[in-house]
């Protein structure tokens, strides 16, 4: 796999989280203002990458602009701060690309940009989940080696190993976090995987060690047997850590993107497979190496991993792509006895995340949520897709505007009466208070009440809030909830392409268009003028107030 086609599948998804960033501005959704407050209300980004459960009613969300969070199921704040370490406060505005929480620590790591490519921002720790609070927070920066030999020898086990020194932040993103209670993990494709004691996260200076993974053609690397060392330098013969591509002397096994721990117990997704890791003594760790051309699993682009245990039984899901051999294909691998076999199942679906809470499985993925029950690891794997995520009442009519689901997690805490799942997606947050019920509630970036606006605008119908082929934009009806409009759409040489009346309750902005003329036909590229006739529901024998709407179109 040639290094543009790792950028093609997998910086897109934190790029779309870049450009939420560019909302408020450009298409005046409320921003927060650059002070030292702790927190804003509500979400800066509508791109939910990441959802984790910590304490008792706590919701963690990753989002394409900052860390937001729920404590009552109800409000969602946004951090715009952090007291850090070395006494200042800064202010966090990265996309986040991965959370992980233990007990009442939690980690997340930043991404961002520029003109030069992505780059990951680094780590965020805390030993107290109450982020918000005055209480010192950890930034480690994404970890490099300060060396530009042309290798450097770390330690592993008893001996040490040989690898390429990584000096860049630049495609150097976290993409997964782990902790446990001795370790905490991070993956990147330039700087692999690596991991630090749980007791030295407080140290802003603390090493982030980078761990040897088998070579591509390696099925097997055990660095607790100490007869792999050789007796005069104490280091792995012919061994060379290094994630560049194989035409470049390097591994795809080295470009780590996922991962999972408990116990002594370590799983590592990469761009050439799944590596399973059981954690020795003097820090080493015996891998085994699974991949498509050696085991069943559909593809070694291994974007995301899930652990179910349900019944004394343990299963390690997998989101499994093609890369860049004959015969894979994107889907989802599982094994039910810790790697000796392995199955797969939707293939053909591009998946991003996997999360299990008892029985269920939820798998998202391009097409949308999926949802199986495994109540026995022999069981056939049966999967119901969930339909579109709308939220509907006497008032409004708000929906996710996307057939993506970026994750989900099951949430059966007891501060909940039932079952809640909790669903990211590139057009906000979804929340089911019972599972079994299609009631939605849906959170986004709230619009800015004092005007009435297009946006996205521009305006792309093959790119923004594609729901089922059609893309959409979405108009702002201001302060004052509608009862009916009336749209009226003209081209530049105001001539009428599409006429529609709306007899629904419009609240919150959710008054939408496809892109389409009056026949179905999308229209060409170019400058529109929006019509735009709304009626009151408060005050209906009001008049109907009209607003002219500029909007370009960029198929």
């Amino acid at each position: 796999m040639k290094k543009y086609l790792i950028l093609e599948i997998f910086i897109p998804l934190f790029s779309y989280g870049f450009s939420q960033s560019l909302i408020p501005s450009q298409y005046k959704i409320n921003d927060s203002p650059n002070n030292f407050k702790t927190l804003s209300s509500g979400l800066r980004s509508n791109g939910i990458s990441e959802i984790v459960l910590q304490g008792e009613s706590t919701v963690w969300l990753g989002t394409g602009r900052g860390i937001s969070y729920l404590e009552d199921s109800l409000s969602i704040f946004t951090l715009d701060t952090l007291f850090i370490n070395n006494g200042d406060y800064i202010l966090l505005n990265d996309a986040i690309s991965a959370i992980a929480t233990h007990d009442e620590r939690i980690l997340f790591a930043g991404a961002s940009g520029d003109n030069l490519g992505d780059f990951g921002t680094g780590i965020y720790y805390s030993e107290r989940s109450n982020l918000i609070a005055d209480t010192l927070q950890v930034h480690h920066m994404q970890p490099l080696e300060d060396s530009q030999e042309p290798y450097i020898r770390q330690p592993i086990g008893t001996g040490f190993f040989d690898m390429l020194p990584i000096t860049t932040h630049y495609n150097n993103i976290t993409y997964d976090l782990e902790v446990t209670s001795n370790y905490a993990w991070i993956t990147s494709w330039a700087g692999g995987l690596r991991r630090i004691p749980v007791d030295s996260l407080s140290s802003e200076n603390a090493k982030w060690s980078p761990m040897p993974l088998p070579e591509d053609h390696q099925n097997e690397l055990n660095t607790c047997d100490e007869t792999i060392f050789d007796d005069s330098l104490n280091v792995i013969p012919g061994y060379f850590l290094n994630p560049r591509d194989p035409d470049s002397g390097g591994n795809h096994n080295h470009k780590a993107f996922s991962v999972l721990a408990y116990n002594d117990t370590v799983w590592v997704g990469t761009a050439n497979g799944i590596n399973r890791g059981i954690l020795g003594e003097n820090g080493c760790v015996d891998w085994v190496h699974y991949s498509y051309q050696n085991y069943n699993i559909s593809g070694n682009f291994v974007v995301g991993l899930g652990l179910q245990v349900w019944n004394e039984q343990r299963i390690i899901w997998a989101a499994t792509m093609n890369a860049d051999s004959y015969g894979e294909q994107r889907g989802v691998s599982f094994t039910t006895n810790d790697g000796d076999t392995w199955r797969t199942t939707l293939i053909g679906e591009r998946v991003y995340n996997i999360s299990a809470t008892d029985s269920a499985v939820f798998v998202s993925s391009e097409d949308g949520l999926w949802k199986t029950i495994i109540d026995h690891p022999d069981d056939p794997v049966v999967w119901a897709l969930y339909d579109p995520m709308v939220e509907q009442n006497e008032y409004y009519n708000r929906e996710i505007l996307t057939n993506v689901a970026y994750t989900a997690v099951l949430d059966d805490r007891a501060y909940y009466p039932n079952s809640t799942l909790w669903v990211g997606t590139p057009d906000g947050m979804a929340r089911l208070l019972n599972p079994n019920e299609n009631a939605w509630n849906i959170y986004r970036v709230e619009t800015d009440q004092n005007e009435i606006f297009a946006y996205p605008n521009p305006f792309s119908p093959s790119v923004d809030n594609v729901v089922d082929g059609d893309g959409y934009v979405r108009f702002s009806t201001g302060a004052n909830p509608v009862s009916r409009a009336n749209i009226t759409v003209y081209n530049f040489a105001m001539e009428k392409v599409l006429s529609r009346r709306h007899e629904q309750n419009i609240d919150g902005g959710e008054l939408k268009w496809n892109g389409k003329d009056n026949d179905g036909y999308l229209v060409s590229n170019g400058v529109y003028f929006v019509y735009l006739e709304q009626s009151n529901y408060l005050n209906p024998h009001d008049d109907w107030k009209d607003h002219w709407i500029k909007l370009i179109v960029v198929k």
